[in-house]
């Protein structure tokens, strides 16, 4: 597939669409494993590793409530400024530089899931949470919270829950048909939505 953009005809293939955003001024961001592209008002503009992005694999975008736009790259988190990409990876506090998904809570807390644990961005700072603190697993695949609930972490050891009293950990043996997970979705009603390669699983405390 061939996408026109200011610096000429940009190729990537279908099958690498990795997930999209939308900021606020209706700007659709789709990141793919060949870097991420903006479409406004039929315009495309790319971003790949050559223009400031930590890696062309992008796996996670996210507007945040102030309206900025954020990349979770195979190398590194990137934040959009002024027209370029700024990078935090495990230099930076980051659980691991590989991340594979991002949520935001009410509050602004950016929550980022690595290959290497759970990080936490709030106020200018990275914490981090891996297996030692009770995380399933450190492979962090998806993350939801319903409102004023715990957070939910689908992991490839299990599915986590932090709350006040730390986390959780439910996996085969606590009903779960697979404990590799790879997608989560958190109902208005708390209800927990799970899927694995044994297919969707639901919990409701």
């Amino acid at each position: 597939c061939w996408l026109p953009s200011a610096g000429g005809n940009w190729r990537f293939s279908a099958t690498a669409l990795r997930t999209r955003a939308e900021d606020r001024e209706g700007s659709i961001w789709v990141g793919t494993e060949e870097g991420c592209f903006r479409y406004d008002v039929g315009r495309f503009e790319m971003a790949t590793r050559a223009d400031g992005l930590a890696s062309d694999v992008v796996r996670a975008l996210l507007v945040t409530a102030d309206g900025r736009v954020w990349a979770g790259t195979a190398a590194g988190l990137c934040r959009r400024e002024h027209g370029r990409w700024r990078i935090f990876t495990k230099a930076d506090g980051l659980a691991a530089s590989d991340v594979q998904c991002l949520w935001e809570d009410r509050d602004g807390t950016l929550w980022i899931g690595t290959t290497g644990g759970l990080s936490r961005y709030a106020a200018g700072r990275f914490s981090a949470y891996t297996r030692e603190n009770g995380l399933p697993d450190n492979q962090v695949r998806a993350i939801g919270r319903a409102p004023d609930g715990p957070l939910w972490v689908a992991t490839h050891g299990g599915l986590g829950r932090l709350d006040s009293g730390g986390f959780t950990s439910y996996r085969v043996q606590d009903g779960l048909p697979y404990s590799t997970l790879g997608s989560l979705a958190v109902a208005a009603d708390g209800a927990v939505w799970v899927g694995s390669e044994a297919g969707l699983s639901r919990y409701a405390a």
